[in-house]
């Protein structure tokens, strides 16, 4: 417990004190491990499940959100070798392809009452050779039931449960992260960005062609394509794409194709023999999203193509320099072997981005060359790294991905000259009142939290909670608060002082933007935490580029 805790006794302390504690449990209790066996003995479904989602009272949703993120965060992915696997091996394999993923959800499903089934799509991909050959191969050693991936198309498997509060089937899919109808529409069939996973079958899928629901013996039970690629389609978007005149080709098209997809599942029919009809599925697709950019999202369009990738990551510092306004009070050994592990972590996390370039936040006019040269120092091993993080996460991924240089990207702001001084011109105008120390009060509390937390939690844990959008928009609101307010005759010296930091900001963006010289790019930024609201909304508001959350590499 964090001593200064117990004194406060202001009301409004004791609901931000409240606050804090809410958020710090919170995020310990998002962070638990629960340790996965390593030998199919060990592996108790019952207790594991129940472990994973302890309270029985939650709605059927709640629990089926926690299996799924559980899962999602806890098994990699395994390409299909066509071996046939239990539920335990595959969870003391902690992997699998999208088959095997589901088998594990629908096992912790069963444990904790959920009812659930086996789905099965077959989805349109761009024109792969080398699935075409496989494919072949499989279908001549097995059957037709192998045609269900193919030169343009590919199968995928997920899982539907039912909802009691709903009483309907909802999809979840652990591969990808996708609780519920509209987080499958929007990242299936949906025109905007999607949530994708990094293996290409994922990444490059444009739309599902066939849906269907299979008993526990894996015989189709249900055509869910209708429910799915039609009604819940048009609905996601309004009810407007009916009204497209290329609305009826598209829903003859999935009426026709189904039925060929059914007998390829049950092995009657080889699908390899409509690649040209699922070719022409893709065209009416395409067809339905641009008559849909036209008429209602024209502004969507600026967002479509290959565009380079940003990820950034905020951060404490590791040996504080006392160049900011709060002043630590507690430290940690990064140096330690504890913490060089946790380092080790963060740096293959972060190397799983596969960045091209690393931005740091050394001034780009005067630090560039040397670092250059202490970097060539470093990778020609007659340099130790020092506590910086600089060092010890940029140094580190850097030299284990290759790259030849680092990039700065800091820079000095850009002030108003002719700001009157904030305290003289709050006494000439009687503005005083507006300097009221108790949220100055309370975000010294706040930092004096997080100083303390990081020395109780992995590095890992500790940046997830600085980078919480809860966290960055509460720390932002401190620039914001007291002498901003100061404004009199024309005159605005809090706003127009706090247009630095602003300006400061965008000025680092300006360089960062700069590195993204090929839709191929993919540019990592490591950053003091206060800098990212600003940062953030402006990269996440640019169409030039797509922007990462670093927090989906570090859960």
């Amino acid at each position: 417990m964090i001593p200064f805790f117990a004194s406060e006794k202001n009301n409004m302390h004791r609901i931000f004190v409240i606050f804090l504690l809410v958020l710090f449990f919170a995020h310990k209790m998002a962070a638990q491990v629960i340790p996965i066996p390593t030998d199919t003995a060990s592996v108790n479904l019952p207790a594991l499940a129940h472990a994973i989602c302890s309270n029985p009272a939650l709605p059927t949703s709640s629990k089926v959100r926690q299996v799924v993120e559980w899962t999602n965060q806890n098994f990699h992915w395994n390409y299909t070798d066509y071996q046939k696997r239990t539920v335990k091996q595959i969870i003391c394999r902690k992997g699998g392809n999208c088959n095997e993923q589901a088998m594990v959800v629908r096992a912790l499903f069963k444990e904790l009452g959920i009812k659930n089934r086996r789905m099965v799509e077959i989805n349109i991909q761009p024109e792969s050779e080398r699935r075409q050959q496989d494919a072949e191969k499989k279908v001549a050693e097995i059957g037709n039931r192998m045609s269900v991936f193919g030169l343009r198309h590919n199968d995928h498997v997920w899982t539907e449960f039912f909802d009691e509060e709903t009483q309907s089937w909802q999809p979840a899919d652990p591969t990808l992260n996708l609780i519920g109808l509209e987080d499958w529409l929007k990242a299936r069939v949906g025109f905007s960005e999607r949530k994708t996973h990094e293996i290409v079958s994922s990444r490059d899928m444009l739309v599902p062609i066939a849906v269907f629901a299979l008993d526990a013996k894996g015989n189709i039970v249900e055509n869910r394509s209708e429910h799915y690629l039609i009604r819940s389609f048009d609905a996601v978007y309004q009810n407007k794409i009916s009204a497209a005149p290329i609305w009826k080709k598209w829903q003859d098209a999935i009426q026709f194709i189904n039925p060929v997809c059914r007998n390829a599942f049950e092995g009657k029919e080889n699908l390899h023999l409509h690649t040209n009809k699922i070719n022409e599925i893709k065209g009416v697709y395409t067809e339905l999203k641009n008559w849909y950019y036209n008429a209602y999202a024209p502004w969507e369009i600026l967002r479509q193509g290959e565009k380079p990738q940003l990820m950034i990551l905020g951060t404490f510092h590791f040996k504080d320099s006392g160049l900011d306004g709060y002043k630590p009070k507690f430290s940690v050994n990064i140096l330690s072997e504890k913490r060089q592990q946790e380092v080790d972590d963060l740096v293959n996390r972060l190397a799983a981005f596969k960045p091209t370039k690393i931005a740091i936040e050394w001034k780009k006019e005067k630090d560039q060359r040397f670092v250059d040269s202490l970097y060539g120092e470093y990778l020609a091993g007659r340099y130790q790294l020092g506590q910086n993080e600089i060092y010890q996460v940029c140094f580190r991924l850097g030299k284990k991905l290759g790259h030849k240089q680092l990039y700065c990207v800091d820079t000095q702001a850009r002030w108003f000259e002719d700001v009157p001084e904030e305290e003289p011109f709050a006494k000439q105008y009687g503005l005083q009142k507006y300097a009221d120390t108790t949220y100055g009060t309370l975000y010294q509390k706040l930092y004096e939290t997080d100083d303390s937390l990081k020395t109780v939690t992995t590095l890992r844990e500790h940046l997830l909670y600085v980078n919480s959008p809860e966290r960055l928009q509460i720390g932002h609101g401190h620039y914001l608060t007291g002498s901003f307010k100061y404004a009199a005759e024309g005159e605005y010296p809090g706003a127009d002082n706090a247009t630095g930091w602003y300006n400061r900001n965008l000025r680092i963006l300006a360089n960062v933007l700069q590195l993204a010289e090929s839709p191929g790019d993919r540019i990592f930024l490591l950053i003091g935490a206060g800098h990212l609201p600003i940062i953030k909304h402006a990269a996440t508001a640019t169409p030039e580029i797509k922007y990462v959350e670093a927090s989906e590499y570090l859960k």
